[in-house]
This record gives C-alpha cells, structure tokens and sequence, in this order.
C-alpha cells in the first residue's frame, strides 16, 4: 500500500501540473492485471518489489519548480505516514492495549522507512536496460540540470505519446510520435524497433529498412533477448517482403539469428520462408509444414501458406518433397490468402499466383 501510496503522489501531482502521464507500474517481470484509478493506469505485476511512475514534461514553463515537487512529494508523503505511525507507537505505549496497537503501527511505519531509504539512494538503478533515479537524487539532477539537457528531456513526451497511441492501437499516431522522438535519441534500441515495426505495418517497408540501418549495429547490445530476436525476425520478414530471391541468404542469416536469441513459432516461420526463398525447399517446406500443423492464428498460417505454396510452384513435384505434395496443395486455401493479402506481407510473385487462381 505505501509503494501505490508513493506512485500515485507522484501521478496525480504530475497531472495536476500538466504533465503527460503514461502509467503507474507496480512490481516488475510479468503483468498480472491492469486498471484505472482517479485518471491514471495502473499496472500490477508478479514481482512487487519497487514501483515507477512513468511522466514526461509537455512545457517550459516553470518545468524546474513543477519537477521537482512532483518527484518530492511522493518521498514526503511516505514521510508523514512514517511520521503519524511513530507518534501513534509513542501513544499507544500508555494504552492497556498498547502491544497489539504498536505492533499494528510498527508494520505500518517499517515499509515507509524502507521506501523513503529507496529513495535516497544516491545512485540510478538499471532494469532491463532502462536507467531510472531515485527521488532525491533526481530531485538535485533537476535542481542543477543544464538547459540543453531540460530540452532534451520535453523531447521524451513525443515517446511516452508514441506508446499511448499504440497501446491504444492509433497505429499512424503513434509512428508519428516515435518520428518525432528520435532525433532527439538516435540510439534508443526500444524506440527504432518500435518504429521499424509500425512502418512494416503501415505498409511503409523500404522506411522500415531505412530505420534498420541504424538499429542494426545497436541490436547485439540489446539485453532483452526476446527484443533482439523480435528485432533480426522483423529485419527478416522486410528482406522477404522487398526482393525475396535477392536478399533470401540475408534473410535466412536475421532468421537464424532470431532463433538463437529466442526460438519461437514466429522466427522459424520466418526461418522456414527465407529457406524456401533461397532455393533450400525441403528444408523450409518440413519447418513450415510442422508449424501450419500446430494451428496458429489466421495471419500467421497465412504467411506460412504462402511460401509453401510458393515453394511447390517454383520447385515442382520432380524436386524431392514430392512426398509433402499432397500436404501442401491440402493447406493452402485460396480464399484465406484472399481475405489476407491486403494485410500481410507476402512475396509479390504470390499476388499473381492469386490472380490467376480466382
């Protein structure tokens, strides 16, 4: 209760001023539910140690001042429980009951001690990556911080906007928003993989491309795995999507790469096609096939389909998964590549293909 206690200072006093409040997570690792409370979201998690408010500044105007008690006040609130379960301690000490009572009020004021030590801790804390400040010493970051940096830190709005527009699936909003953010920091791996994806999705893939460019040197440094793997199987799917045949070895290798960092569904999907895409059919056709077999979402067969029936059509039942023959012609159907192919990513010889089977 003290930790939410803490957050929500900090959120509703930030809101109070002005300032774009993204959310308010309590605990880290997997998200266990989610709900709104007083205008702010709130995210619980499994692992309930530490919370963080996530706010961004939106103007200028006093943004030193308005900082610095929004980051003060959660700190001071915790403070005054602190400060009214000690005296209740002292008052309970002259009462009949005064174990019981003390012992109510002393677990009361433990966990605010321990999260006003939380916040003086004088250094920042790192967490899968991202680099967060306690109270505090955050507090004096913003006392004595430089106006170049005060600029640079308005820039991170257009971020905290860019995920709230996705989350709330305004896909062109949010692309635009992370457009707009990364100038301001050309090197943040979360945010070019985010745009890179929007761009795919939007239909937008030689600027997805463009994007990997400048996330390509960063992706080894990531250290979330399932990033990194999320980040060569996108890379992946754009190659297949632009020149298949010319880019198929380049494909296969952000493919493999994919796998290593996280073997999944998805990146031997993705593996599968670019095998078919190089020529290597019976190789790519045996992973496919496994995977069509474990009855995945709609989009996701789709893309499998496609390639197995472009694989049959470029190889040709002399070629040596004349045995699988059968099982492909059995999954492909027509009319779901129909339905999808205005909203996947296919091989544009497909599109053909298609049209002469209508």
């Amino acid at each position: 209760m003290g930790i939410l206690l803490h957050e929500m200072a900090h959120a509703l006093s930030a809101k109070a001023f002005g300032l774009f409040v993204l959310r308010v997570t309590l605990g880290w690792k997997k998200l266990k539910f989610k709900t709104r409370w007083l205008g702010v979201d709130i995210l619980f998690s499994s692992f309930r140690e530490g919370g963080l408010t996530i706010f961004a500044p939106q103007t200028k105007n006093k943004l030193r001042l308005k900082m610095m008690f929004v980051i003060l006040i959660a700190p001071a609130v915790n403070l005054a429980i602190a400060g009214a379960a000690a005296a209740g301690i002292q008052w309970a000490k002259i009462s009949p009951l005064h174990l019981d009572k003390s012992l109510f009020l002393f677990s009361i004021l433990l966990p605010q001690a321990i999260i006003l030590l939380g916040a003086l801790y004088p250094f920042p804390r790192k967490l899968e990556g991202n680099v967060f400040w306690p109270d505090i010493p955050n507090t004096f970051r913003w006392m004595f911080m430089k106006q170049a940096a005060i600029e640079k830190a308005l820039e991170s709005q257009w971020l905290l906007q860019g995920i709230r527009a996705f989350e709330e699936r305004n896909l062109a909003s949010s692309l635009a928003h992370f457009e707009r953010y990364l100038p301001s920091e050309p090197k943040n791996e979360n945010a070019l993989l985010t745009t890179m994806f929007l761009q795919t999705l939007l239909g937008r893939p030689k600027e997805a491309l463009a994007t990997w460019q400048n996330l390509a040197p960063l992706v080894p440094e990531i250290k979330i795995a399932t990033l990194r793997s999320q980040a060569w199987n996108l890379t992946a799917c754009l190659l297949l999507y632009l020149q298949p045949e010319n880019h198929a070895e380049n494909a296969e290798t952000n493919a493999r790469l994919a796998c290593e960092a996280n073997k999944s569904d998805a990146t031997e999907s993705t593996l599968g096609a670019s095998k078919i895409a190089g020529g290597k059919y019976e190789e790519g056709i045996s992973l496919l096939i496994s995977l069509v077999e474990k009855k995945r979402s709609p989009a996701e067969e789709l893309w499998d389909r496609s390639f197995l029936h472009l694989a049959y059509r470029k190889a040709g039942p002399e070629v040596a998964f004349e045995s699988n023959r059968k099982r492909i012609l059995e999954l492909w159907k027509p009319d779901l590549l129909l339905e999808g192919l205005d909203r996947m990513m296919i091989e544009k010889n497909l599109e053909d293909l298609i049209r002469e089977n209508k």
